[in-house]
């Protein structure tokens, strides 16, 4: 690993990512060597293991070792020319001058240049060399020495030169070997370019690439996932098939263009690809019957990566109308994706708002103290159920809505029972206080039976509020209140009754002989007052009897006194009251005790 200003840099895996770039091109491929595995043991005694390509450096420069399975001919600088394209586009020329050596096993020969730009400069003969442990381990941070034997060979052979060459080539070889070259590479380009693909007859690589690109196609109706690999195979080979047409060739023009229609429909596949594959990774995660917000989030997120993908693909692709479907596919499920994420979110915001209220409900519950508390007890409960029953199924909270959803309508339906109970004491209530003031109205009125009635119905009324009502408190100093109220209307009736019955017992004693007497009853007593004219009509009646002898007519006026006195002792005693007896100028004749 060696580190440069700016990054670090791995030159044994810049060796085989060349050695795979080499590989990928068809004339390298023809001549690199293919190093295998399967060696005898006196193989590897006798001849190391060599890397088919080794980097690194030597006195700041790169050193690139390529070795060839024989020799190239013509096509050493086609070689070149892929090593060069690999290392500019690995943007390695900046950091480093290069120098790159072919080397070829069988003729013992290789080609190099040296580059500060990578641009070919020197072509020279290289020996096999026998590689050394720094050289044959790539990775190694060390810096080798330049290969053993180069120096060596050049000189060796320089002086032999020198040692056989006769006069005149002494004087002129540095035109003569300039001649040479010149007149080599002439002929040895002029031979290279008649021989490269498409420049003399007919092109069938240009043929089998558009046969290739026209295989890409597919129709609207078919899936991309079972053909997008196999149609960025198509377009690829079509690549490589045009890029082995040199721009002399006469049908280049055709080739610019089909490369052209080979970057964007490559650039299509891409796209749909990363689309199918987007759409893919949606459709497997909203299979499942339940997701929470953040996975709908994601399947969201996919389709609309999915979408934007589609939308980025030219309007001049070949595979514009086959976008076109699947993007309208795509939005249908991204809105049902969008559907099912708010449902989701709903779901945990209903379900949230449910379970607050919920514990907002119990508490109150516990010590509830009015009418008014249980109304605000049963509507919380009402919001609580209402939330659970906006949870649609489908969604990840809808299992636990279905758990608690009969514990929460059991506890409201608890709750309506006690409210109705109290509404219930609470109508009973107000019954009897207005009853009660029926029964007191009836009593100013002396109206004591319908007094007596007011207040058992008052004290009815109250003894069907419950004994854990919010009443209680008011209720039973009332019953105590309502209960003498009762008993004493009821004695009240009794004398009322009483009453009545003296004074009819009085009227029917007094209305005979033509008014005996007048009478008034008070709670205290009853007088009787003994009218004139009866007075002096018994007088009489007694004065006449004694004059003419008549015994019986005497004793009937003393039977009749007998008999009246009788009345009002019996008329006391009913009463319960004591009787007074007046005469009729005032004074008090006799009274009588009620005996019980």
């Amino acid at each position: 690993m060696v580190h440069t200003a700016t990054r670090s840099i791995d030159f044994k895996d810049l060796a085989k990512r060349l050695y795979r770039h080499l590989l990928s091109d068809a004339i390298a491929q023809r001549h690199l060597v293919i190093v295998k595995g399967n060696r005898s043991l006196q193989d590897k005694e006798t001849s190391p293991q060599t890397e088919p390509v080794n980097c690194f450096l030597e006195e700041g420069v790169l050193m690139v070792i390529i070795h060839l399975a024989e020799t190239p001919a013509l096509e050493t600088p086609a070689i070149f020319s892929c090593t060069r394209d690999f290392l500019e586009k690995v943007g390695i020329t900046v950091d480093y001058p290069i120098k790159i050596y072919l080397v070829v096993d069988e003729a013992k020969t290789n080609s190099s240049y040296n580059d500060n730009t990578v641009s070919p400069s020197l072509t020279a003969s290289f020996p096999q060399r026998t590689l050394s442990q720094s050289l044959a381990t790539i990775a190694s941070d060390s810096t080798p020495s330049s290969p053993p034997g180069w120096a060596d060979f050049v000189q060796n052979q320089w002086q032999y030169f020198l040692n056989k060459r006769p006069a005149f080539l002494v004087n002129n070889l540095k035109w003569i070997l300039l001649g040479l070259g010149l007149g080599g590479s002439v002929f040895v380009l002029g031979v290279y370019a008649l021989s490269r693909p498409c420049v003399i007859g007919a092109c069938v690589q240009l043929r089998e690439a558009e046969q290739l690109m026209q295989a890409s196609l597919f129709s609207d109706d078919e899936e991309l996932a079972t053909h997008w690999l196999t149609t960025k195979q198509q377009l690829v080979e079509a690549q490589n098939k045009l890029e082995t047409i040199p721009f002399w060739s006469p049908y280049y023009g055709q080739v610019t263009q089909l490369q052209k229609d080979y970057q964007v429909r490559l650039s299509s596949v891409e796209l749909l690809s990363q689309a199918t594959q987007q759409a893919q990774q949606a459709q497997l995660l909203g299979q499942n019957n339940a997701l929470s917000t953040t996975d709908w989030q994601q399947v969201k997120q996919d389709w609309e990566n999915a979408i934007a993908l589609l939308g980025k693909i030219p309007n001049d692709s070949a595979y514009q109308a086959y976008a076109q479907q699947k993007r309208q596919v795509y939005r249908q499920n991204l809105l049902t994706a969008q559907q099912r994420l708010l449902e989701e979110q709903q779901a945990e915001l209903h379900l949230g708002q449910a379970t607050e209220s919920a514990v907002l409900a119990r508490i109150r519950s516990s010590a509830p103290k009015s009418l008014a508390d249980l109304s605000l007890i049963a509507a919380t409960w009402q919001e609580v159920i209402k939330n659970l029953q906006q949870i649609s199924p489908g969604t990840t909270v809808y299992e636990k809505v279905l758990k608690q959803l009969p514990i929460y309508r059991l506890e409201y339906k608890q709750v309506v029972i006690r409210r109705q109970q109290e509404e219930k004491a609470l109508l009973n209530y107000q019954q009897a206080l207005a009853l009660a003031k029926f029964a007191e109205q009836s009593e100013r009125e002396q109206q004591w039976s319908i007094a007596v009635t007011h207040w058992q119905k008052a004290l009815m009324a109250l003894k069907q509020i419950p004994s854990h009502s919010f009443l209680m408190e008011q209720v039973r100093p009332l019953l105590t209140t309502y209960n003498l109220a009762l008993q004493q209307a009821q004695n009240s009736l009794k004398i009322s009754l009483r009453s009545q019955n003296i004074k009819r017992d009085l009227e029917s004693l007094c209305s005979q002989w033509n008014r005996a007497c007048d009478y008034s009853i008070s709670p205290q007593v009853i007088k009787v007052r003994l009218t004139s004219g009866y007075v002096q009509q018994i007088w009489d009646s007694a004065l006449q009897a004694k004059s003419q002898g008549n015994i019986p007519g005497q004793a009937g006026v003393l039977n009749h006194i007998s008999q009246l006195e009788q009345t009002f002792q019996t008329i006391s005693n009913q009463a319960g009251l004591p009787l007074e007896l007046y005469h009729a100028k005032g004074n008090r004749l006799t009274s009588y005790q009620p005996i019980r």
